[in-house]
């Protein structure tokens, strides 16, 4: 998304400067994407306006591949096939909805780059540049006579006005053309939808669980592994003159090759080493909001200007001034510099925000998501986060904050805030207020949906649960 949007037409790319300059040199002239005027319709655009076709896309980040020196005028590292590629192949030959796991840095989404610009040259490359965009993106595609829907880390598509498998069915059945949706998504998130886990939730939070789980349930699964098998190793060896590639070679004993490429080890190290006083303790504390704001539920990138104030509170925890703590310009520079010549702790740019580096969310022993943060977060989102975050909080039984972010979320309007906050106040030991809460939501969705809606069925599931003093 950082790299799409600083690739961007109009009075924001004159804003930019040379560095977007530098970047145009590089992409064919009918490639430079361009932000559309609706946020709610994101996509990624020619100059023209226009979807591009799957041939066109000459750079592997314009699918959301990590750039890498984090410098856009050197070309990508060379593609080592991967022995998941001819199973990729064979599934996307004969299924319409095709699911990449695996973890963190395994190289999915170049994986998926590859294939599809082979296989699909001329297919609409329809690519929702955020989440609010997932409904424009599939009218476009549904609109175009071939098409793949490309929907990277597909976890940040899915919750409350996220992608449902009638969606799917939409774009999907009785087409005489032909369209695909291609997705990748980490391993951890794939977890949360083991069929074990449903038996830890309750009320809506399963209702939520079993929609998204339906979506998955839709898809081909195929399974990229971290580590690099010898035969992928003995292929990568004929790159041996890139020096990324060289140098995840040296590695690959302990790192699978994608993921020394991508800097996570170093970039973990990096940031844990950075406390140390006089070091970038300032820059790992900007760092550490940037996580946890993730977390926390928070899917899109933070602002330069939230994390200058929401990081204050991680340094007096570590030691205040005796850490020594660096200015914060040079804070965010350290924190965005290149590991390995590939990817920063935070990925991003100054006019879209910045995300914590996907590697960084799986580091062991992090505590929880501090008050401080979690309280400065609910008086700066909107109800769409909020709702994100109160359903976080919702499943990790943190129902405090639950109720608080989910009241939030209701009282901006937030479609199906108002079951899951009765369900919370329930859940926290409130049943009669839920009761009451529970009834109001079941004549509303009775007047709006009617009576055999599914909605209006799970609230009046839910509104039964309660009066009989269950949890």
């Amino acid at each position: 998304m950082g790299l799409a949007a600083t690739w961007t037409t109009g009075p924001l790319a004159t804003g930019i400067g040379a560095a977007v300059t530098a970047v145009y040199t590089l992409v064919a002239d009918n490639m430079r994407p361009q932000r559309s005027r609706s946020h709610a319709g994101a996509l990624l655009r020619t100059t023209s306006g226009g979807i591009p076709r799957c041939g066109q896309l000459v750079r592997p980040e314009l699918a959301g591949v990590h750039p890498a020196d984090g410098q856009l005028d050197r070309p990508a590292p060379p593609y080592v096939e991967r022995d998941a590629e001819p199973v990729l192949r064979a599934a996307l030959a004969r299924d319409d909805f095709v699911l990449i796991l695996g973890e963190s840095t395994a190289g999915k989404t170049r994986l998926a780059y590859e294939v599809t610009r082979a296989l699909f040259p001329r297919h609409a490359f329809v690519r929702p540049l955020n989440r609010s965009a997932l409904a424009a993106a599939i009218e476009e595609a549904r609109r175009s006579k071939r098409a793949v829907l490309w929907l990277d880390d597909l976890e940040n598509y899915l919750g409350a006005d996220g992608l449902t498998s009638s969606m799917l069915a939409g774009l999907l059945q009785g087409r005489t053309d032909r369209a695909v949706v291609l997705a990748t998504m980490r391993s951890e998130e794939y977890r949360r939808y083991d069929a074990r886990e449903e038996s830890r939730l309750t009320g809506s939070d399963r209702d939520a669980w079993r929609v998204e789980r339906e979506v998955l349930d839709r898809g081909r699964k195929i399974r990229l592994a971290r580590h690099w098998s010898p035969a992928e190793q003995q292929r990568a060896t004929r790159y041996q003159a890139d020096p990324r590639i060289r140098l995840a070679l040296k590695s690959c004993d302990r790192f699978g090759v994608a993921e020394v490429v991508a800097a996570g080890p170093e970039l973990l190290a990096a940031w844990e080493n950075a406390w140390a006083p006089g070091a970038n303790p300032r820059g790992a504390a900007v760092v550490a909001t940037a996580v946890d704001c993730r977390r926390a539920g928070l899917l899109r990138p933070v602002s330069r200007q939230w994390l200058q104030e929401l990081h204050p509170p991680y340094l007096v925890e570590r030691g205040g001034p005796d850490l020594q703590p660096e200015p914060f310009e040079e804070a965010m520079q350290w924190a965005c510099k290149a590991a390995y010549a590939t990817s920063g702790l935070l990925v991003g740019n100054y006019s879209q925000g910045y995300l914590a580096f996907d590697y960084l969310l799986n580091k062991p022993g992090l505590s929880p998501v501090p008050d401080h943060l979690w309280e400065a977060l609910l008086t700066r989102v909107d109800p769409t986060d909020a709702y994100d975050m109160g359903l976080v909080a919702h499943q990790a039984n943190q129902l405090s904050r639950a109720v608080a972010a989910l009241e939030l979320a209701r009282s901006g309007g937030a479609a199906g805030a108002d079951y899951l906050l009765a369900i919370a106040v329930g859940d926290r030991g409130w049943p009669r207020q839920a009761v009451g809460d529970l009834e109001d939501v079941v004549r509303r969705r009775r007047a709006e949906l009617g009576w055999c809606h599914p909605d209006t069925l799970a609230a009046r599931h839910q509104l039964a649960f309660f009066r009989g003093g269950g949890r």
